[in-house]
């Protein structure tokens, strides 16, 4: 997956779950384990993008880190 759709999949869940009176609690509880291994991916993500930013600065180089 990528950071935007798993950015939208977040979002989706939260809405789920600020909205979701109909919502299960073992259906609340997989939403939530959901949530945080997507926000996981994207902090990675993110971290990976800092990286190649900052080697890019420093070096004036591209990077070799390959963002997915």
């Amino acid at each position: 997956m990528s950071y935007e759709t798993d950015i939208k999949r977040i979002e989706e869940i939260l809405s789920l779950l600020e909205n979701g009176g109909t919502v299960r609690l073992d259906e609340h509880v997989a939403l939530v384990k959901e949530g945080l291994a997507l926000a996981k991916a994207c902090r990675e993500y993110l971290d990976l993008a800092e990286l190649s930013v900052k080697k890019i600065i420093s070096t004036g180089e591209k990077s070799d880190l390959e963002l997915s």
